[in-house]
């Protein structure tokens, strides 16, 4: 049995396909009527958690003037798709687009990879972004990037190990990160080959938006991918995110390379695509695990399903190439995991929310473990009371069944699209696409295990509630009947405006800027005129409930601190002169300064022979700052 006579033959067609029967028709019918009350439960607030914005997403509403701005609009697509002139234009366009050979697949996915990066960096200049690493996230895996482009996953403890000790950062018995690697090893790229982080993290971003196109070409047709594509680039989070070092595009993306695997391996059965499957499952698991198995499962259980007719070598050869493929990344992590914790299946993330933030695991009436908090640094317990704490009270009060219908309204770039997602389900047809839509279930299930669940976690998932847009789409055209041209006019043009109208080039005053830390940034703006090499002191007010939000002493600029041409450390008060001491023997040419974290003032404090001099220059400010950071930084963990 070849694995060509497995793949599926894609509609090309709009009215083409098989009239409906009536146990079809009626189901389509029912999902019309649940789409249209999701719509009004969400635009009238009738179920408020599923009206809840993401940040910087346009949200259709139905309110005041905008009602007539959308029926305006819904009238002058239906016009434009009745015209004879255009509806033949839009019809043969649509028609060229589903039917395009493997070939131009090939060569949309590319282009659309180009002008992808391409929007993103550019829509990016336009606004104005800063695109210096200024939030925690970001800065950790920049560390741990470093650390692994020069061919380590953690150090020995530093020297003067507590001057470096870091929210999201061990200190000791190591110095590493607490995050999971799968990140960084791709970012460790930008070390090796000098690529700035923004522009690497941008080409991800655009490869995800070729490979929804991809994927959801190969599962429906070449129109549908289009508009999955465009979909993408218009879910809001998903463009802030697009210039950040974060894990959420990267895990996207490998889920959806995932599905492009299982896909060629049914159509040729090569087992060179078991191969790389394993692969990038392995990568996932050690990028973001959770995600990982939400994305690697279906696929995985389509592939068993489909082994089971087939000769037992060949089934032996393809589990084995799998499992073959994955142990590298996943034997990383055991050794990160052994490391730095001492356990094989205890990670660092985990041991580190259990030594300093308990309740983070916690979901028990009971209390939480004592947290192990610093004496010294009182950002840590400023962090568990106002963000730890809280989350794990909602975490414990929550009805977890409810993040289902949270999760579908954040995978969408606009409110109105739920309309589609119960047509999407009733236009699931082929094993692949339930496997896709069985991505969302699983990834929601698996949030349940850990407190937070934010709009921007929802990005990982996104292309499987845009491929039930697009589904649902295509089973309205054929519940059409007839009119089924029409209709497949009317709504293509729908969703694609739907898609452009969600771009902030076309919204004014909307941005897509997340939430930054201007502390951070106001010290990045100042770091040219330092003199190097240098040692900063970051100095916050104990009494300062925002701290936390600020924190900055993250070495990004080399694998060990003293390698740093300008390494960041705590201020701990008198014992700064420790750090002093330490550096006259190793690095004496090393010039001190303190930035306060407040007022954002840069203080030159002195040489280090100065400091042993007079170690009165490293009395800490008295005065209270001359004003107070805006709440910043992103207080929503990776």
């Amino acid at each position: 049995m070849t694995g060509e006579a497995l793949s599926p033959t894609p509609a090309t067609e709009p009215s083409d396909a098989a009239p409906m029967n009536r146990w079809t028709w009626w189901l389509t019918l029912v999902a019309l009527a649940c789409g249209a009350c999701l719509l009004a439960a969400t635009q009238w607030s009738i179920v408020t958690r599923w009206s809840v914005p993401s940040r910087t997403r346009r949200m259709v509403s139905f309110t005041e003037w905008r009602r007539l701005i959308l029926i305006g609009w819904v009238l002058g697509l239906a016009a434009i798709s009745a015209i004879p002139l255009f509806h033949r234009f839009l019809l043969a366009l649509i028609r060229r687009l589903r039917s395009v050979s493997p070939v131009g697949r090939r060569w949309t996915t590319l282009i659309l990879f180009v002008v992808a990066t391409a929007y993103l960096v550019l829509t990016a200049h336009l606004q104005g972004r800063d695109l210096d690493m200024n939030i925690q996230d970001e800065m950790m895996y920049l560390v741990q990037a470093q650390l692994i482009a020069h061919g380590h996953l953690y150090l020995p403890a530093h020297p003067m190990a507590d001057f470096f000790q870091e929210l999201f950062l061990f200190h000791t018995p190591v110095y590493a990160s607490m995050y999971f690697p799968g990140t960084a090893l791709l970012y460790a790229t930008t070390v090796w080959f000098h690529i700035p982080n923004w522009f690497l993290a941008a080409m991800v971003s655009g490869a995800a938006v070729a490979m929804a196109y991809r994927v959801v070409a190969e599962m429906v047709d070449g129109a549908a991918g289009i508009l999955a594509a465009l979909l993408l680039v218009a879910v809001g989070p998903f463009r802030w995110m697009s210039m950040m070092v974060m894990s959420h595009p990267l895990a996207m993306l490998q889920g959806l390379l995932m599905f492009w695997c299982y896909l060629h391996w049914r159509r040729g059965g090569r087992l060179g695509w078991m191969a790389l499957f394993g692969a990038l499952a392995g990568w996932a698991a050690i990028t973001r695990p959770t995600d990982a198995l939400a994305w690697a499962v279906p696929p995985f259980v389509c592939i068993v399903v489909e082994l089971y007719r087939r000769p037992r070598a060949e089934k032996v050869k393809a589990l084995a190439l799998i499992a073959v493929a994955a142990a590298p990344f996943l034997s990383l992590q055991l050794i990160f995991d052994k490391g730095v914790t001492g356990r094989f299946l205890l990670t660092p993330a985990q041991a580190f929310h259990e030594r300093y933030f308990p309740a983070t695991f916690h979901r028990g009436a009971g209390p939480a473990a004592t947290p192990d908090m610093p004496a010294a640094l009182p950002q840590y317990k400023f962090y568990y009371d106002q963000f730890i704490l809280p989350g794990a009270a909602r975490f414990r009060d929550e009805r977890l069944l409810g993040r289902f219908p949270f999760g579908i309204v954040h995978m969408l770039p606009a409110t109105w699209l739920l309309f589609f997602i119960p047509l999407g389900i009733a236009g699931l047809r082929t094993r692949q696409q339930w496997a896709m839509a069985a991505v969302f279930v699983i990834s929601v299930v698996g949030s349940m295990t850990f407190m937070l669940f934010a709009a921007h976690y929802l990005v990982v998932v996104a292309p499987t509630g845009l491929l039930m847009v697009v589904l649902g789409m295509r089973q309205l055209e054929r519940f059409a009947g007839r009119l089924g041209n029409y209709a497949a006019c009317f709504l293509t043009l729908c969703l694609f405006v739907t898609a452009i109208g969600c771009l902030p080039e076309f919204n004014t005053g909307m941005r897509d800027e997340p939430s930054v830390s201007t502390t951070m940034q106001g010290f990045n703006r100042q770091v040219a005129g330092m003199e190097k090499p240098a040692v900063v002191f970051f100095h916050s007010r104990p009494d300062n409930p925002d701290a936390w939000r600020h924190e900055q002493v993250f070495n990004i600029d080399a694998a060990w601190p003293d390698d740093s041409p300008v390494v960041r450390a705590q201020d701990l008060g008198p014992r700064d002169i420790e750090l002093v001491q330490y550096y006259a023997q190793k690095q004496p040419a090393r010039v001190f300064y303190r930035y306060q974290q407040e007022s954002q003032q840069l203080t030159r404090l002195g040489t280090t022979a100065e400091l042993l001099a007079n170690a009165s220059r490293l009395r800490p400010p008295t005065t209270a700052p001359t004003s107070k950071p805006a709440k910043g930084t992103s207080d929503d963990p990776d």
